[in-house]
């Protein structure tokens, strides 16, 4: 049975492991990259995004002609919709493909999304055992002749019968994970050659923390019963230079970025990582992690392996926002210590916080705005509380009356409840001023980053400013891109995004926008 799994945006580690399972054993499978921006959620909100994507009908004709049999997507809330309208328009033009849906939301809320009849089946959990197993079941049988077998033959896999959900539990967890295959990242290469100057990697799974806002601890609870192990696993070190070492010789990124929600969770891991990232790789990397982590020590040893950038959550500068709402532990002066060691040493610290929280007051933001101006991290970012599916702080919000019980049902199914961005419209003042107040507790000195803060909160500024946040945001990004060597990141993004312009102005010509051969 020939597979093709369908991906937009920034490429899906989730789907890039299914690949690689499904071709080492065999299986006849591809990937449909969708350049559209209109389904990228980093472009969907660029000026004239829907003119530089393709349709519903383009796409599914598109997918069509690489003749599948089955259609498999990676569901996540931001994606929910755009999905679900591909996959109605995949069953009008074909109603006998076979659609299965995973990822984050697909496990979350799998009988919200069995909801739409044209999803055939969701797998819960990590699909690699999953998924082959669906595709070998179905060899031979029709959809409906196994939507009735048991969880033994086809676990963590559900789906719909006779109006009744088949709950077949959780996907099997793969506890050593260097027994699965490497991502497969040589199909997106092919469908947009941009994407070879990073590469995307991660070393471990899961999580140790249990932050309210985030979906991988809720997704770690779905396992605490799991008799295989602990849901946080990690990759050897020697497993993972074995793929840094192939990404070198095949696709020679100018960086790697780990993606681990906390890398470098074990000290005694971390120390062997950076000794023999130092000797055997040595190009310059990108992590994501916890600073209640790091010290001095690690960070200098770090940053001479060749980190240059760090992302960390902070989240809220207040502690009993964070230690109540958020459930972190991290004290403000541990924060600080880490953040001004880590830009001592040559790391850039990009410092993460979330705005719209429970309870939250303007003094609340006002005190990480000051932490940024105490800091001066290489970047500080402010994102709006997205809720989730079944996360606790959204249990927060109801009990709170933030959110009513029907906001609930309608997380389940795909709305983002209460989403905004610093490009929305009607933020009102206070919010619309933080694009241009990061800005200056950034890059001001300490005293006039906070007096300048202030200043532009009068009425004579502050509308002025409120309209120029969005505009003063993306210029940022634009000119760190052109004149900042670390950021790296930024100018892969704007690579890929004009490389998939080019991918979809060439389909409307009439062109194809297949992988190369």
């Amino acid at each position: 049975m020939r597979t093709i799994l369908y991906d937009a945006a920034f490429p899906n580690m989730g789907i890039q492991y299914i690949l690689g399972v499904l071709k080492s054993r065999g299986y006849d499978v591809d990937l449909y990259y969708d350049p559209s921006l209109s389904r990228d959620y980093v472009a969907q909100n660029f000026p004239f995004a829907k003119y530089f994507s393709l349709s519903n009908e383009q796409v599914a004709k598109d997918i069509l002609d690489m003749k599948p049999d089955i259609v498999g997507f990676s569901v996540h809330t931001l994606n929910y919709t755009a999905n679900m309208d591909l996959i109605r328009g995949l069953k009008r033009l074909r109603p006998d493909i076979v659609t299965v849906c995973g990822g984050i939301h697909a496990t979350l809320a799998p009988k919200a999304v069995l909801d739409n009849k044209e999803v055939d089946f969701v797998i819960v959990g990590e699909g690699e055992l999953s998924f082959p197993a669906l595709i070998e079941a179905l060899k031979g049988r029709s959809p409906d002749e196994i939507k009735t077998v048991g969880a033994s033959e086809l676990p963590g896999v559900w789906n719909r019968c006779e109006g009744y959900i088949v709950n077949r539990g959780v996907s099997p967890l793969v506890t050593n994970l260097d027994e699965i295959p490497f991502p497969e990242k040589a199909l997106y290469h092919r469908q947009n050659p941009a994407l070879h100057s990073l590469y995307m990697i991660i070393a471990s799974r899961g999580c140790v923390y249990r932050c309210t806002y985030c979906n991988v601890p809720t997704l770690s609870r779905l396992y605490e019963d799991c008799p295989t192990g602990p849901f946080y696993r990690t990759r050897s070190v020697e497993n993972v230079m074995r793929e840094l070492q192939m990404a070198m010789d095949r696709f020679a990124p100018r960086q790697f970025e780990f993606w681990d929600t906390i890398f470098g969770g074990s000290r005694p891991w971390l120390y062997e990582f950076i000794k023999r990232y130092k000797e055997e790789i040595g190009i310059p990397y990108a992590i994501q992690t916890s600073p209640l982590l790091h010290n001095r020590e690690t960070l200098q040893l770090l940053a001479e392996s060749g980190c240059i950038t760090m992302e960390l959550g902070f989240q809220a500068a207040n502690a009993e926002v964070r230690e109540k709402v958020l459930n972190r532990h991290e004290t403000n002066d541990r924060v600080k210590q880490v953040v001004i060691e880590a830009e001592r040493v040559g790391i850039g610290v990009e410092l993460d916080f979330i705005v719209d929280l429970p309870g939250e007051k303007k003094a609340h933001v006002q005190e990480s705005l000051d932490f940024v101006a105490e800091t001066h991290p290489w970047k500080a970012y402010m994102f709006f509380l997205q809720y989730f599916p079944r996360v606790p702080i959204a249990e927060t919000a109801l009990e709170t009356g933030i959110l009513q019980p029907e906001d609930i049902t309608k997380l389940d199914h795909g709305e983002q409840i209460r989403s905004l961005r610093f490009s929305s419209r009607n933020l009102g003042d206070f919010y619309s001023l933080i694009p241009v107040q990061l800005l200056l507790a950034c890059h001001l000195p300490t005293r006039w980053g906070k007096r300048m803060m202030r200043w532009v909160e009068k009425p004579v500024l502050r509308h002025l400013c409120a309209v120029a946040g969005p505009l003063c945001m993306y210029l940022s990004h634009f000119f760190s891109a052109l004149f900042d060597k670390k950021d790296t990141f930024t100018r892969h993004n704007l690579a890929r995004i004009s490389y998939s312009i080019r991918r979809v102005l060439r389909r409307k010509r009439g062109g194809s926008i297949g992988p190369k051969t």
